[in-house]
């Protein structure tokens, strides 16, 4: 064969990545199609004279598999007569890419010189590599620079990993480009892994797992069938938070329909990322794009359904045990209140999500790993099973940090130590806005918000739109459920459209989340087998799902049939019939 024909066939399946930056890897489908067992055996056979074809048979099946990447390097740079050097001294595919080291293993400076050492199998054992050694620095320096080209990362699902800072990515931006997202704690970048370097999804009916058949001309259209990835670069360098992060998504995460799942992690450049689903958006964005939605039957039972997951998804969150127990550093004090975070002692071994809000609630549509095929809604940011709403701010990047406390409990303010009943709180505003947007739009949620301003308790310049009042009761203060939010809930009862199904919810709402005492919210187990009640029926009965039976204005409600509702009263467990 001829090896300059091979290095150029190599060379126009360079893909830059990401588009204009200047980085290029040759994909491994591309790699696999190029580099096959009979290019390898017709080198070997040239430079292992002294084996008989038998042994170079033998020799060929053990090592080919381990070495197409060497063997690529070395074709790529016209230096294939050194590849029995490289393995004879055992440089096989699992030892790449080789690092640039500042120092030989003697301690002498190389660092004008271009010293390549391997990896031990922990990756952290230097190994020289005698193949090398009369090696020009020239020629070191092409070595480094081709293997950047064969050696972009696979990434396999669930497996973390450790990057060299000049390792070329397999990430694409998607066409049209998504702008990167900067949050408190967190960046997001949206992109396009290449279909050959990892194994996220099933890809057997995807047309592009390899494109190296792709004409060049029809790239762009053919990579847009690809499904995107979010990117999620953490902004903190604290081993034990990231950690605990990423072990909270690997143990919780895809193990639920309803809680975002981790794909792969890895270290890069002195920062951890995470590699998550992408998301068509955010609830809030879901709630604006349909802003009058229809109340049919469709959209009455899948937000039913969504409820009843994300109650489900949250009990999954809250039955997990970390391997760190939640401890605030000392207690921190808020810098808007004289209030202290403290977590309640029989509540610091448990998972706890700390910031659930409709922007960490996303849609994805027609979820290709969900069995069911429909469109779902996932929680996500409960990685760090923190109150990191306040907890994390005081260590967030403070020029990116959006904060709001809408749906904060009123605990915080109290003094109250925290648990997992502070995300019950949480959840019952987002489900009472839920419930808003089924009835009254997304519009009915903005009036909603205004309707709920009030002056900041010790910033009398800064209104807020929290789902609470605090009060004074005798020298103690106190706090009751806003009265906004009190005459909202009895409108949404008088609505043309609330049907019965309508008014179980909003009593679940009322009486077991949106209480004042945490003792006196229902448990996420509770929560979650009150809304299969109304589920189970719901599926049977499209009298009670639709049919509207508003009350009377700020009259006594006519008698119904007894509500499937359960609620915790003042810490006591039970059924009640209204």
């Amino acid at each position: 064969m001829d090896f300059q024909i091979l290095r150029q066939q190599l060379h126009r399946k360079r893909i830059e990545a990401p588009q204009r930056s200047g980085q290029h890897f040759i994909p491994r489908c591309a790699q696999e199609k190029l580099i096959t067992k009979d290019v390898f055996m017709d080198v070997i056979r040239a430079e292992y004279l002294d084996l008989p074809d038998s042994d170079v048979a033998i020799f060929v099946h053990e090592r080919f598999p381990i070495a197409r990447r060497l063997f690529a390097i070395l074709a790529y740079i016209q230096r294939l007569e050194q590849l029995r050097r490289f393995l004879d001294g055992n440089i096989t595919d699992k030892r790449l890419p080789l690092r640039r080291s500042s120092e030989d293993l003697d301690g002498e400076d190389t660092s004008s010189e271009w010293v390549l050492e391997a990896r031990g199998e922990d990756g952290r054992e230097r190994i020289h590599v005698g193949a090398l050694d009369s090696w020009s620095s020239d020629d070191r320096e092409e070595f480094s620079h081709a293997q950047r080209l064969m050696t972009s990362p696979f990434f396999k699902r669930s497996e973390s990993y450790s990057l060299d800072d000049d390792e070329v990515l397999p990430f694409l931006y998607p066409r049209p480009k998504i702008e990167d997202r900067r949050g408190g704690y967190s960046e997001i970048r949206i992109r396009r892994p290449y279909p050959s370097h990892h194994n996220f999804w099933d890809r057997s009916d995807d047309p592009n797992v390899c494109l190296y058949q792709t004409p060049a001309s029809n790239y762009s259209n053919a990579m847009q069938d690809e499904r995107l990835v979010a990117i999620k670069m953490l902004y903190s360098n604290d081993e034990k938070e990231v950690n605990n992060e990423i072990e909270n998504l690997q143990k919780i995460g895809g193990k639920h329909d309803h809680l975002i799942q981790l794909f792969a992690c890895y270290k890069y450049q002195g920062k951890m990322y995470l590699i998550l689903p992408y998301a068509e958006s955010d609830l809030r964005t879901y709630w604006l794009k349909r802003a009058t939605p229809a109340f049919d039957r469709r959209t009455a039972f899948w937000s039913l359904t969504q409820l009843y997951g994300i109650a489900d998804g949250l009990l999954k969150v809250h039955n997990f045990t970390p391997t760190w127990p939640l401890e605030p550093d000392g207690g921190l004090r808020m810098p808007d209140e004289d209030a202290t975070l403290s977590i309640q002692p029989d509540e610091k071994n448990y998972g706890r999500h700390g910031d659930l809000k409709p922007e960490n609630i996303l849609y994805f549509p027609n979820e290709l790993n969900n069995e069911s095929r429909d469109d779902i809604l996932k929680i996500t940011d409960y990685g760090l099973s923190r109150f990191h709403g306040r907890e994390s701010r005081s260590r967030s990047n403070q020029n990116n940090v959006a904060y709001s406390p809408t749906y904060e409990p009123p605990e915080i303010r109290l003094g109250i130590p925290v648990s997992r009943k502070y995300d019950i709180w949480s959840l019952g505003c987002v489900y009472l806005e839920f419930v808003t947007w089924l009835l009254k739009g997304n519009e009915g949620i903005k009036v909603f918000s205004r309707e709920r301003l009030g002056a900041h308790p010790t910033i009398p310049k800064l209104s807020e739109d929290i789902f609470f009042t605090m009060i004074r009761s005798g020298d103690e203060a106190d706090a009751e459920v806003r009265a906004a939010v009190v005459e909202w809930v009895k409108d949404l009862h008088e609505h043309e459209c609330c049907s019965d199904l309508i008014h179980d919810l909003l009593k679940l709402i009322m009486k077991g989340m949106l209480r004042i005492k945490p003792e006196a919210r229902i448990e996420a187990r509770q929560l979650r087998d009150n809304l299969k009640d109304l589920l189970d029926k719901a599926k049977t009965d499209n009298q009670y799902l639709l049919a509207p039976t508003p009350l009377s204005p700020r009259s006594t409600p006519n008698p119904r049939k007894p509500s499937l509702v359960h609620w915790a009263d003042q810490g006591r467990s039970g059924s009640r019939s209204t």
